[in-house]
């Protein structure tokens, strides 16, 4: 299961950048026998044409 949450959004006309945090957990070992979770930060940026 993953959560994103997107903590910061700037976003113009035609650009956008955002900063979210995600996380991913095992489940309790349900997908594929993982117990452990992951987390990260990722920053994106996004240009319409």
């Amino acid at each position: 299961m993953a959560r994103r949450r997107s903590i910061l959004s700037i976003a113009r006309p035609r650009n956008a950048i955002s900063l979210r945090y995600i996380h991913c957990s095992g489940v309790l070992g349900l997908f594929n026998a993982v117990y452990e979770g992951a987390n990260t930060f990722v920053i994106g940026y996004r240009y319409r044409s």
